[in-house]
């Protein structure tokens, strides 16, 4: 049997990976976690509370969705390594 060679230049796709059940469950587990921590920071006043700043990530974390990637906070006066 002879095996065909692809043509020069050419690539074979790899396959893409697949996540297992167990990644699956761990992922939501960590959300869970995350979530239940949420609601005991808000729950408990002395831990913190909804300022503009974490406003601005929720906002960032919906245009995200929808395909706009922000690098930095929006209205955030930093110039990276111009600086």
């Amino acid at each position: 049997m002879s095996k065909t060679v692809p043509a020069a230049g050419t690539r074979r796709p790899s396959p893409s990976p697949a996540l297992s059940g167990a990644d699956v469950t761990m992922v939501w587990v960590l959300a869970g976690f995350g979530l239940a921590a949420r609601v005991v920071v808000l729950r408990h006043g002395g831990l913190g509370a909804l300022d503009s700043d974490e406003a601005v990530v929720g906002l960032m974390a919906q245009a995200f969705r929808h395909g706009h990637l922000r690098a930095m906070f929006w209205g955030q006066s930093y110039g990276g390594t111009i600086e």
